[in-house]
C-alpha cells in the first residue's frame, strides 16, 4: 500500500500493527510507529504523524530501544524535511533529545566488509545498514520483523 501511495490505508494498517507488538510485548514496535508516522505525513496527516512519532519514542523508552531510535533519528529527520516536515523533523528531534536526556549525536558511518540486501527477504522491510543490530560478522536482525538476514561479501 505504502510503494503504491494509498499512504492512508498503510498508515493505518502500521499503526494497528505497532499497537499490536507493543501491547504483545514486542520492542520492535517502536520502528513501525515510525513507519505509520512517515506514512501520516505523506497522506497530509501531520498530527496524526506527530502522534504516532511520540508514540515510537515511549515504545521505544518503555523497550529499552531509545538508543536505536536515537541511531535512526538522522535519517528520520532527514527524509521528513525532504518532504516539507521542519516544524516536525525539529519537534520529534527535540522530543527524542528529551527522553534521550542529551542532544542528538551526529551519525558516524560504519565501516562494511560485508554488503546487506536493500530489503528484508522475509517481510521486505527497508534495511538501513547503519542502524541494523549485527548478531555477529555476518547477520543482522531485521528491525521490523525481527528475521535473520545474511550479509555478502561487499
Amino acid at each position: 500500500m505504502f510503494d503504491a501511495g494509498e499512504y492512508d490505508s498503510a498508515a493505518a494498517e502500521f499503526r494497528d500493527l505497532a499497537e499490536r507488538g507493543e501491547a504483545a510485548g514486542i520492542p520492535r514496535s517502536s520502528q513501525v510507529h515510525v513507519l505509520a508516522s512517515r506514512a501520516y505525513l505523506l497522506a497530509g496527516r501531520p498530527e496524526e504523524g506527530m502522534q504516532g512519532l511520540r508514540r515510537s519514542i515511549e515504545a521505544a523508552t518503555h523497550f529499552g530501544q531509545l538508543p536505536r531510535l536515537a541511531g535512526a533519528a538522522p535519517r528520520i529527520t532527514s527524509e521528513m524535511r525532504e518532504h516539507g516536515f521542519e516544524k516536525e523533523a525539529s519537534a520529534f528531534a527535540a522530543s527524542l533529545e528529551a527522553a534521550l536526556k542529551h542532544p542528538l549525536a551526529a551519525p558516524v558511518p560504519a565501516k562494511q566488509s560485508h554488503r546487506l540486501p536493500p530489503k528484508c527477504p522475509s517481510c521486505g522491510g527497508t534495511i538501513y545498514p547503519d542502524e541494523v543490530e549485527w548478531l555477529d560478522d555476518r547477520s543482522v536482525a531485521c528491525d521490523y520483523c525481527g528475521s535473520v538476514v545474511q550479509a555478502a561479501e561487499a
